[in-house]
């Protein structure tokens, strides 16, 4: 979970994976608990509080919602995804952490 967050997240940020839909519409529970299984605690915390902004239940299971509200450009909401974008990238080994995590070996 955490490799198709971050492939997603890396290419178009946070609002690029708010914008995606997952087979199975997984929770995004799913992802905070990802996201803390590998050692990104604080990264979990703050995704935790981004989704728990949005003003209806089970945001995954509503695309449609999920993007109006988004494109509403709730100040609240946008300034905490750009401050996790900021996050994100500011994690200067993500890939490494994920590979050695699930121990996949890395290219040379």
């Amino acid at each position: 979970m955490v490799y198709s967050a971050w492939g997603i997240i890396e290419n178009g940020g946070l609002q690029y994976f708010f914008e995606s839909n997952f087979p199975g519409d997984p929770s995004y529970d799913v992802f905070v608990q990802a996201f803390s299984s590998v050692g990104f605690t604080e990264i979990a915390l703050r995704f935790s509080k981004l989704v728990s902004l949005f003003p209806f239940d089970d945001p995954h299971k509503f695309p449609q919602k999920r993007q109006d509200f988004i494109d509403s450009r709730p100040s609240s909401f946008i300034t905490s995804m750009e401050e996790l974008d900021d996050l994100f990238f500011a994690h200067e080994n993500i890939e490494q952490t994920l590979n050695s995590f699930l121990q996949v070996p890395v290219k040379s």
